[in-house]
């Protein structure tokens, strides 16, 4: 299992339609990202003991409460939801999601969200991530669709870069070329990503069922990653 990052109308329908599937997706992906959180805070404290280190305390520290994060956001979720995917984004894929959110927030959301609403759920949303890669410039990327769409070109390389297992796209023309299958991509150093829309995900590769999570604990989520910073 691994990272997933989301294309830019998947995130903003996670945010801005809180009965949806997608918003349901999203809450999962926040939970893996504090398990996987957990895990790293936990490798660096064992690393720190394993080198000698003389004071530990502060790494500690942040394991158990680390932890106890994704616990508690576990409880928000039903019994054995799986733990094991996370999401990726990348600065400039975040710079399209908070433009996107404000452009679609009178569209979406019901009632319309207001700009200062937006910011919030986006600062949420970047804390809810489980990785984000260094920045790139969105110009030099590879072409990885051929000409398709060139703003398209920047989800994928986010993937790539980060390592992301799975991209979901709903946009079947540019990104996920078969709708009821998968279109890999690669960057010729040996590290492919899998794009797949939302429905093939949710019904052949997530192994939950979406309708089991209550959405609306999402905001639940969003302030236990705040009190575990």
């Amino acid at each position: 299992m691994g990272g997933v990052v989301l294309d830019t109308n998947t995130i903003v329908r996670a945010i801005l339609s809180p009965a949806g599937a997608r918003r349901k997706l999203w809450l999962l992906l926040v939970y893996g990202g504090a398990v996987e959180r957990a895990r790293l805070v936990r490798h660096e404290h064992q690393a720190a003991r394993a080198a000698g280190a003389s004071n530990t305390g502060t790494l500690e520290t942040a394991v158990g409460t680390a932890d106890a994060a994704a616990a508690h956001i576990a409880g928000l979720l039903p019994p054995g939801a799986p733990s094991d995917r996370w999401a990726i984004a990348s600065p400039p894929l975040l710079a399209e999601y908070h433009r996107k959110l404000h452009d679609l927030r009178d569209k979406l959301a019901k009632p319309p969200w207001t700009a200062a609403q937006i910011d919030v759920a986006y600062r949420a949303l970047v804390a809810g991530c489980g990785d984000i890669t260094p920045d790139f410039e969105v110009d030099k990327v590879p072409h990885y669709t051929d000409g398709r769409d060139r703003d398209d070109d920047a989800i994928i390389h986010t993937a790539l870069m980060g390592g992301a297992e799975l991209l979901i796209s709903n946009d079947t023309k540019d990104i996920s070329l078969d709708r009821d299958g998968e279109t890999e991509y690669g960057d010729g150093e040996g590290r492919t990503v899998r794009a797949m829309t939302f429905e093939h995900f949710a019904t052949t590769t997530l192994h939950v069922d979406l309708d089991t999570i209550d959405g609306s604990r999402l905001a639940e989520a969003y302030a236990t990653h705040r009190g575990s910073a």
